[in-house]
C-alpha cells in the first residue's frame, strides 16, 4: 500500500504518467468548453432556433448525468480507465466534426444538434468518471491533493478561456466552423492520454455479475462507511441549494439591485481567479492544517461569505466591488474544498470500486441540480428575491453542520487508507 503522508517530498510532476494525463485532461477541458459555448450558437445563429429549442438543447447535454452515470461507473471499474478516456474523446471528436461537415455539404437541423448534444453528454459522463478513477492508479495516493489541484487549475483555466476562445472563433470563422476547434482539442487529448504509460488495473478482474448488482455494491460501500456517506450526502444537499442559488442570484442581480450586464459580467468573471487560487492552495492547506480542519474552514469560508450577497444594496461601484470580493473568496474556498473532498474519497476507495463510487457521488450531485433549480425558481416567484437568495445561501451553509458532526474533521495530515470490504 502506498504511503498516504501529505508531507511526501517528491512532486506529482515527477510522474510521467501524470504529466501526460494533465496535458490530455487540459486539452479535453478546452474542447469541452469550446463545444459547450459554440453548440448553442450554431442553433441560434445558423438555424435561428427559438429559446425553447435552445433550452432543450442544453437540457439534453446534461440529461446523461441522470440516465447513465451509475451504469458508467460499473464499466469504468470493469475496463481500462485509460482506454475509456481515449474512446470518450474520440466519440466527442466524431460528433463535433459532424457539425462543420454538415454545414459544408448540407444544412444541419436542430434535431441533429439535439442528437449531438445528447451523445456528447454521454461521452462526457464517461470521460468524467474515468478521469477521476484513473488518477489514483497512476500517482501515489499521497499526491492526490496536489494532483487534483493541478487538474482543477487546468479545468478552471479552460472554463475562463474556453468561452473567450470560442467567441473569437465564432466571430472569425462562423459557429459551425469554429466548433471544429473542439475536435482539435479532443484529438490533442487522445494523443496525450495514449502516451500515458499503461498501468496494472484491477478492473478487468471485477466480477462480471449483473450490472444492477454491481451498482448496488458501489452504493453499499458509499452508504455503509461514515465518511463516504457524509460526502455523498453533502454533494446532494449542497448542489440542491447551489443550483437554487444560481437561479435566484441572476434574478437578484438584475432585478433587485439593478446591475448592468457589464457589471454582472465582471462579478461572474471574478470567480475565475478565485478558482485558480483555490486549486493551487488545496495541497498546501492539507499539509499545514490537515485535511479535516481544511475542509471545515473552506466550507465555512465559501458558504459563509455568500451570505453577504443578500445584504448588498444599490448598483454603485462599492456594491460591485463587494460582490467581486465575495466571488473571489467563494472561488478560493469552494475549489480548495472540492479538491480536498475528492482526494479523501479517492484515497478511501478500493481500486476496483473507483468508477462506481465516483459515479455515485456524481449522480447524487447532478441529480439534485434540476430539483434545486426548480426550487430556486419557485421561491423567487413566491418570496422577495432577497429572502429567496438568503434561503438558498443558508441551505448551502447547512453542509458545514453536516460535515462538523461527521468523522471528517478528525482526518489529519495523512489521507485515510482504502476501506476494507
Amino acid at each position: 500500500m502506498a504511503t498516504t503522508d501529505v508531507d511526501s517530498r517528491s512532486s506529482v510532476w515527477s510522474h510521467a504518467g501524470f504529466r501526460n494525463l494533465w496535458i490530455g485532461l487540459s486539452a479535453s477541458h478546452v474542447g469541452s468548453q469550446v463545444t459547450k459555448f459554440a453548440l448553442p450558437l450554431v442553433a441560434v445563429l445558423a438555424l435561428d432556433a427559438s429559446s425553447s429549442e435552445v433550452g432543450v438543447l442544453n437540457a439534453l447535454g446534461q440529461l446523461p448525468y441522470l440516465l447513465i452515470t451509475l451504469f458508467v461507473g460499473v464499466y469504468v471499474d470493469r475496463f481500462s480507465s485509460r482506454r475509456i478516456l481515449i474512446v470518450a474523446d474520440l466519440g466527442r471528436l466524431a460528433m463535433v466534426l459532424t457539425i462543420p461537415l454538415l454545414a459544408l455539404t448540407a444544412t444541419p437541423t436542430v434535431v441533429w444538434l439535439y442528437v449531438v448534444a445528447f451523445v456528447i453528454g454521454c461521452f462526457t459522463v464517461l470521460f468524467d468518471v474515468a478521469s477521476q478513477s484513473f488518477l489514483p492508479k497512476i500517482i501515489d495516493r499521497s499526491h492526490l491533493a496536489a494532483g487534483n489541484g493541478a487538474l482543477e487549475v487546468s479545468q478552471a483555466s479552460a472554463t475562463i478561456a474556453g468561452p473567450a476562445v470560442g467567441g473569437l472563433l465564432v466571430q472569425l470563422l462562423t459557429a459551425p466552423v469554429a466548433i471544429a476547434a473542439g475536435a482539435v482539442a479532443y484529438l490533442g487529448s487522445v494523443i496525450a492520454v495514449f502516451r500515458t504509460p499503461k498501468v496494472v488495473e484491477v478492473g478487468n478482474s471485477v466480477e462480471k455479475s449483473k450490472i444492477l448488482r454491481q451498482i448496488g455494491a458501489g452504493l453499499r460501500i458509499v452508504f455503509s462507511n461514515g465518511i463516504l456517506r457524509v460526502m455523498a450526502i453533502v454533494a446532494g444537499v449542497y448542489n440542491l441549494f447551489f443550483a437554487g442559488y444560481q437561479t435566484v442570484n441572476i434574478l437578484y442581480l438584475t432585478r433587485e439591485i439593478d446591475l448592468s450586464p457589464a457589471a454582472i459580467g465582471l462579478v461572474f468573471g471574478s470567480l475565475g481567479p478565485g478558482l485558480l487560487i483555490g486549486a493551487a492552495l488545496a495541497a498546501w492547506m492539507a499539509r499545514v492544517l490537515g485535511y479535516g480542519r481544511a475542509i471545515i474552514l473552506t466550507a465555512i469560508g465559501a458558504n459563509g461569505v455568500v451570505q453577504g450577497i443578500a445584504v448588498v444594496h444599490g448598483n454603485g461601484w462599492t456594491s460591485v466591488a463587494a460582490l467581486v470580493a465575495i466571488n473571489v473568496c467563494f472561488g478560493v474556498c469552494g475549489l480548495s474544498h472540492a479538491v480536498l473532498m475528492r482526494s479523501i474519497r479517492q484515497a478511501m476507495t478500493p481500486d476496483n470500486y473507483l468508477g462506481r463510487i465516483a459515479a455515485t457521488n456524481r449522480f447524487l450531485a447532478q441529480g439534485a441540480t434540476p430539483i434545486g433549480a426548480l426550487l430556486g425558481g419557485f421561491l423567487a416567484a413566491t418570496l422577495e428575491l432577497r429572502t429567496a437568495l438568503l434561503v438558498m445561501t443558508l441551505g448551502m451553509l447547512s453542509v458545514v453542520f453536516i460535515l462538523a458532526m461527521s468523522e471528517l474533521p478528525k482526518i489529519g495530515k495523512k489521507l485515510p487508507e482504502p476501506v476494507t470490504l
